[in-house]
């Protein structure tokens, strides 16, 4: 082995073990962290820990009744599944257009 590849074997050894001893370091500090904090889960971005949390959000505006010119075409729509979908669609909602076959 030639001094310049044993140098270079030697530079990735020393990154390698700089890597393992950061991700070392980084578990330990997540672990510590999870104790203190007494979560179950914890997420780490640039520093920083985020846990998990319900937040209520508003509900959504409603829709309009009918849009102009909307349409909706269910296939098989005269037994079955087709059947239960179309009766799923208020009337006033679309112009609603049963396809089959015979």
């Amino acid at each position: 082995m030639s001094q310049a590849e044993r140098r270079c074997l030697q530079r990735r050894l020393v990154a390698a073990s700089v890597e393992l001893t950061a991700a070392w370091r980084a578990r330990q500090e997540l672990c510590a962290l999870l104790e203190r904090s007494g979560e179950y889960c914890l997420a780490m971005r640039s520093r920083r820990a985020y846990a998990e949390r319900l937040v209520a959000q508003p509900a959504p505006a409603p829709r309009p009744a009918r849009a102009a010119g909307l349409a909706a075409v269910v296939t098989g729509g005269t037994q079955g599944l087709g059947l239960a979908c179309a009766k799923q669609v208020p009337p006033s909602t679309c112009h609603l257009f049963l396809a089959f076959a015979t």
